[in-house]
């Protein structure tokens, strides 16, 4: 059995309900959420997400602060999924996407079937050029936290290999985590 690991489960007090379902660990990221590109403060020890309604920022903040970060929610940018500027820099900063799950369970049909799209193109782009992603929760309440089994079985319905699907929620966290 793998050693499933939820990088970004907002709420701690979840940890042991989410051992109950199958993951093996849980941890909470730093969340910096950018309007411009900027040096971002980190703590020891601490692994930092950015995220930005522009995916040039999250570009931008490749390029210029690679080393102040460790993932990247594509998400909130305005069509990430078009972005050359973004996967390019990913790529040429060994970037990891951070693909969270909340954001599918809290919208509205519509706005999920269009994001669900849109992820679907951007992890093709991923699985093509190379380029790491993880799932994460992003859990605030225990009707938030899903089993390993079903983020593996969502990420089939991403386009996601169950063997990538697989290894985005342990191989690749566990490596994020090596280098803490």
């Amino acid at each position: 059995m793998k050693n499933f690991i939820d990088l970004n489960i907002l709420n701690p007090a979840l940890a042991p309900f989410s051992r109950e379902v199958g993951w093996e660990r849980t941890s909470t990221l730093n969340i910096v959420q950018l309007s411009s590109p900027r040096k971002i403060k980190n703590q020891p020890g601490e692994l930092t997400v950015i995220e930005s309604p522009s995916p040039d920022v999250l570009a931008q903040m490749c390029k210029k602060f690679e080393g102040d970060f460790d993932l990247i929610n594509p998400l909130p940018a305005e069509k990430f999924f078009n972005s050359n500027a973004l996967i390019e820099m990913a790529v040429a900063r060994k970037k990891t996407f951070e693909i969270p799950i909340y954001p599918f369970l809290h919208s509205s049909l519509t706005s999920r079937a269009k994001l669900i799209g849109q992820t679907h193109k951007f992890l093709h782009t991923c699985a093509k050029r190379g380029i790491p992603f993880i799932f994460t929760s992003r859990a605030q309440s225990e009707f938030d936290v899903k089993s390993p089994r079903e983020i593996i079985a969502f990420a089939q319905s991403l386009g996601v290999k169950p063997q990538e699907a697989a290894a985005a929620i342990s191989i690749v966290p566990a490596k994020l985590g090596e280098t803490e």
